[in-house]
């Protein structure tokens, strides 16, 4: 995928809330710039892509649980070609709109159509709609907090959907951020539409932390 640059093994944070488990979906071995921190489509205004992950079921068990918050970790911004440095004043989440949803869906992990619509089954929810240009920590990533979503683990797998728009031409090794990113194809798969530039889908996914909340 040639929108995903591998860079170095990077930590993930595990933690519990007090309200609930932080179940982490993923183990941190490179780094990904879709769909937060690059543009790598040809346009400015509009969307500029559409990114979907598929969490193995398995992960959360068999109970229900409320999603209320997801963790995507570790920024982190390429200032020569592949170096790394952690961000110092300003967030690398790049300006724009984001539409972020969760759904289910009975395509299993490595099994996602470039077809977008067609890997969502039921279910389909907005957790949050806006700009996230200043929604991270040089702790934690970026921490997205939303509308809670139930998820029940037995009716199928976690499928997140990420709508980027109108955000600003940002290339890869441009000065740009990265998210951890898991490249195993073990426990989450993408799928991914570049306006523009490609589409496909990968083992690669953005690793999470996702805050639980029994119901």
């Amino acid at each position: 995928m040639n929108s995903t640059v591998k860079v170095f093994s990077l930590g993930v944070m595990v933690g519990l809330s007090m309200y609930g488990n932080a179940i982490t979906a993923g183990t941190a071995n490179s780094g990904e710039c879709d769909p937060f921190t690059c543009n790598q489509s040809s346009t400015t205004v509009g969307q500029s892509i559409d990114w979907q992950q598929v969490y193995s079921s398995a992960l959360f068990g068999s109970s229900p649980y409320t999603i209320s918050t997801i963790q995507f970790p570790d920024i982190y911004i390429s200032t020569h070609g592949s170096a790394l440095v952690p961000p110092a004043v300003a967030g690398p989440v790049i300006a724009g709109d984001y539409l972020i949803s969760f759904a289910y869906t009975f395509d299993t992990v490595g099994s996602l159509s470039t077809n977008m619509a067609t890997n969502i089954t039921s279910g389909e929810t907005t957790f949050f709609s806006g700009p996230l240009a200043t929604a991270w920590t040089l702790s934690g990533g970026l921490v997205v907090s939303g509308t809670p979503f139930l998820y029940n683990p037995t009716v199928g797998n976690l499928l997140i959907d990420i709508v980027a728009t109108n955000q600003p031409h940002v290339p890869n090794f441009s000065g740009n951020g990265y998210l951890d990113d898991d490249t195993t194809g073990s426990v989450m798969s993408s799928a991914f539409d570049i306006t523009g530039f490609s589409k496909g889908t990968t083992p690669i996914g953005l690793v999470a932390n996702t805050i639980l909340f029994h119901v």
